[in-house]
C-alpha cells in the first residue's frame, strides 16, 4: 500500500519532472509511461549541444504544436544527456543525435525520413495512427483485449505486486550481471547479450509493458475522482459561506507578474 501510496503521488506531480523545452514536452524516465500511456508516439531523442537537432528545433516544435492536445498521438523529446532520461535513450538503443523513433512505445520503430516539418507532418498523418491501446481496444487482437481486460479488472494494488515481483528479477539479473563484469573485458558482450536476452524473455512472459501501461493508466482514472471529490467540497463550501467580502483586487498591494 505504501509502494502504491507513493507511484500515486509521483503520478500527481509528474508535471514538475518532464517539462516543455521550448514548448516540446520533454520526457524523463520516471514519467514516461505516465505521458504514453495507450498513445502512439513520435519522439525525437537529441541532446542540447547536438547542432544537428539545434537546427531541426523550430520544425519539431512545429509538430509538437500541431498534436498538442491530440488524445491518441504524443510528440515529444527525450534529452539523452539529461540524468533522468539517459536510461531511456540506453533502453532504445539511441546511438547518434537527433534519433526519432514512433509507434507503439513498447516497440518503436526507427524515423528515417527528411526532417522538415512539412516532411514530418505528411509523415505523421500517413503512420501515426491509432493503435492498440487503452484508448483503443477495439483495435487490439483478441488476446490482447482479453489480457488488457484481465489487468483493467484487477486493483492497482495487485497491480503493483506484480511489477513489484517482476522489478526484482529484473535487479536480481542486472546485480548477477554486474559481478559478471567486475574485472572482465573480453567476455563482456557476450555476458551482456545473455542479461538483454533474459531481461527481454522476463518482460515479455510477464506483459510487463501492458502491466506498466495500465497501472499508469489507472492512476490517472484514481486521480480525477480525486479531483472531482475536491472540486464537489469546494463548491459545498462555496455555497455555505455567508457574508463573505468580495476580493478587491485593486486593494492588493502585489505586484503584477509580468510575463515578458
Amino acid at each position: 500500500m505504501i509502494k502504491f501510496s507513493l507511484f500515486l503521488l509521483s503520478i500527481i506531480s509528474f508535471s514538475f519532472t518532464s517539462t516543455y523545452a521550448n514548448y516540446v514536452l520533454t520526457l524523463v524516465q520516471d514519467d514516461f509511461d505516465v505521458y504514453t500511456a495507450g498513445k502512439t508516439v513520435f519522439l525525437q531523442f537529441y541532446t542540447p549541444w547536438c547542432n544537428h537537432c539545434k537546427k531541426i528545433a523550430g520544425e519539431w516544435r512545429k509538430l509538437a504544436d500541431e498534436y498538442r492536445n491530440d488524445e491518441n498521438i504524443l510528440v515529444a523529446a527525450v534529452d539523452c544527456e539529461h540524468e533522468d532520461s539517459a536510461v531511456l535513450c540506453d533502453d532504445f538503443g539511441i546511438e547518434g543525435y537527433p534519433t526519432f523513433k514512433y509507434g507503439d512505445p513498447t516497440d518503436l520503430r526507427e524515423y528515417e525520413g527528411d526532417r522538415s516539418y512539412r516532411a514530418l507532418s505528411k509523415f505523421a498523418k500517413e503512420n501515426l495512427k491509432p493503435s492498440c491501446s487503452i484508448n483503443a481496444i477495439h483495435l487490439c487482437s483478441k488476446e490482447k483485449k482479453e489480457l488488457i481486460e484481465k489487468f483493467m479488472s484487477m486493483s492497482m494494488e495487485d497491480l503493483m505486486k506484480i511489477i513489484d515481483r517482476v522489478d526484482e528479477e529484473l535487479e536480481g539479473l542486472e546485480d548477477e550481471v554486474e559481478d559478471k563484469i567486475d574485472g572482465i573485458g573480453e567476455k563482456y558482450e557476450e555476458i551482456m547479450g545473455k542479461y538483454v536476452e533474459e531481461t527481454t524473455a522476463l518482460k515479455k512472459e510477464t506483459k510487463y509493458d501492458v502491466l506498466k501501461t495500465l497501472r499508469a493508466a489507472k492512476a490517472f482514472e484514481e486521480i480525477k475522482e480525486m479531483e472531482k471529490e475536491i472540486d464537489s467540497e469546494d463548491h459545498s463550501e462555496d455555497h455555505s459561506e455567508d457574508g463573505s467580502e468580495d476580493y478587491d483586487s485593486e486593494d492588493d498591494d502585489s505586484e503584477d507578474y509580468d510575463s515578458e
